[in-house]
């Protein structure tokens, strides 16, 4: 018996071992594959030089893009990499070399925002592109007299919504990191929509991004061309919203207001909703540099109901100039915009008696004549929270957690969208009073429509 058992136990050993090889032989085949096209196609230099054991895989969610981006020997992931494309996860069809710099200057003036320069290669070190990055912004994506190689194919844009390399700002604690992330489907396409893919949208309306620091070693092997190498990590890519408010027409509030006048007051129902677009779906801890980059957004939505009749009306504010002409923390001019059907992560609602509900929109209405926009100070979560609170009760105002944007010195912090959202989650999982009108779809919702001016 005991002999048996002893036979069984070395048959089960042999099995798994076998079936261990056979997984470590699929993985080192993976890479190896690569390397052997690699070996090929680069310099023996850049080859000797490349780090394989600090490889990462990048999948971009919504299709079938899958990306391998390989860093340097001694050189960090956000610099200096080469960046492959990958097709049936066993070989690549076309791969760029890049060398990306940022400026140390502009990083102690503006953490946010990044300035730089990009130079890209052909796999023979053939310059492909060399050119400035303005607050994101490949310039030679977006001019028509640009710095690219002429030959090269590019599909050259102009000014897409969102730029090739971002800062993200987490918080935590009252304090704030900062990584670098990429857009591979731009750089890789030179320009292309500046969004790559998402599902459900337009492709210029938000992006994929990668964490370009996330350098993960993966075993023990040295740091070397030659090392052998497992599968390589997904380091996921984040979804990013981008902001279009910004360049839609501003609206006249007072056209907007007159249409709720056309609803009689006896009998109606009335409401106000508080609504916040998170940049980063299901991460409210990220948040953009608000210069360059999308910050979400917050807005109002306005119902008056009276048998078959109703009105609605989205109303969000914002800088007339748009995010990316704001240089200066001193307030500027201000617009009101159609928000009709904008993305939201959480909301919360509020009935009000007609007297009430005309006394807020009153109140808009006087706010319109003056209002400038001042990011720090006075911003789109700060103007909707006014309109919010206005006929709220005065023991039940909706406050939320502040925050010291970078680069600002509001003295007691800033409202903004993630506050909103971090305030609604608390009280939906505290189930408060006000739990029941509170909405956080699973990703992301979309307000209605809005039935527009009135004359």
């Amino acid at each position: 018996m005991k002999h048996l058992l002893f036979i069984s136990a070395l048959l089960i050993m042999l099995v798994s071992c076998k079936k261990e090889s056979t997984q470590n032989a699929e993985n080192v085949n993976y890479l190896n594959g690569i390397k052997l096209q690699l070996k090929d196609s680069l310099s023996s230099s850049d080859f000797q030089h490349l780090d394989f054991t600090n490889t990462v895989k990048t999948s971009i969610p919504d299709s079938r893009q899958i990306f391998l981006r390989i860093p340097f020997i001694n050189k960090s992931l956000a610099s200096d990499f080469i960046l492959l494309q990958i097709e049936n996860d066993d070989h690549f069809s076309s791969a760029k070399i890049f060398n990306i710099n940022q400026n140390i200057q502009s990083v102690a003036k503006k953490p946010t925002q990044f300035n730089g320069d990009i130079q890209i290669y052909s796999l023979k070190r053939n310059l492909l592109t060399n050119s400035l990055i303005t607050n994101g912004f490949i310039d030679a994506f977006h001019n028509q007299q640009n710095n690219s190689n002429p030959n090269l194919d590019i599909a050259v844009v102009i000014i897409p919504l969102m730029p090739e390399v971002i800062i993200v700002c987490s918080s935590s604690g009252g304090g704030y990191t900062y990584g670098n992330y990429y857009n591979l489907m731009s750089l890789y396409n030179g320009g292309g929509s500046g969004g790559g893919f998402q599902g459900g949208g337009s492709m210029s309306s938000g992006g994929y991004y990668n964490n370009s620091y996330s350098t993960p070693t993966i075993n023990n092997h040295p740091t070397s061309g030659g090392g052998g190498i497992n599968n390589p990590p997904n380091n996921n890519s984040i979804y990013i919203n981008s902001e279009t408010g910004e360049n839609l027409p501003a609206i006249n509030v007072n056209q907007y207001v007159k249409c709720f006048g056309n609803i009689p007051d006896n009998g109606a129902t009335c409401s106000i909703k508080l609504l916040t677009d998170i940049p980063v779906n299901n991460d409210p801890s990220k948040f953009f540099d608000w210069s360059t980059g999308s910050p979400g957004h917050t807005f109002i939505q306005l119902t008056k109901s009276n048998g078959s009749q109703m009105v609605q009306q989205n109303i969000g504010f914002y800088p007339d100039q748009g995010w990316k002409t704001i240089i200066t923390p001193s307030p500027v001019n201000g617009k009101f915009v159609d928000n009709a059907y904008h993305e939201f992560n959480a909301s919360i609602s509020m009935n009000l008696d007609p007297d009430k509900f005309q006394s807020t929109l009153t109140h808009i209405q006087y706010l319109s004549n003056f209002m400038r926009y001042d990011i720090a100070n006075y911003n789109c979560t700060d103007f909707a929270l006014e309109i919010f609170n206005y006929r709220r009760g005065g023991g039940n105002q909706l406050t939320i957690p502040m925050y010291d944007l970078p680069g600002n010195t509001a003295p007691n912090g800033s409202a903004t969208p993630q506050g909103v959202y971090q305030k609604l989650k608390e009280m939906q999982s505290n189930n408060s009073a006000d739990a029941p009108n509170i909405t956080i779809p699973g990703v992301s919702g979309f307000a209605g429509a809005s039935d527009g001016p009135c004359n």
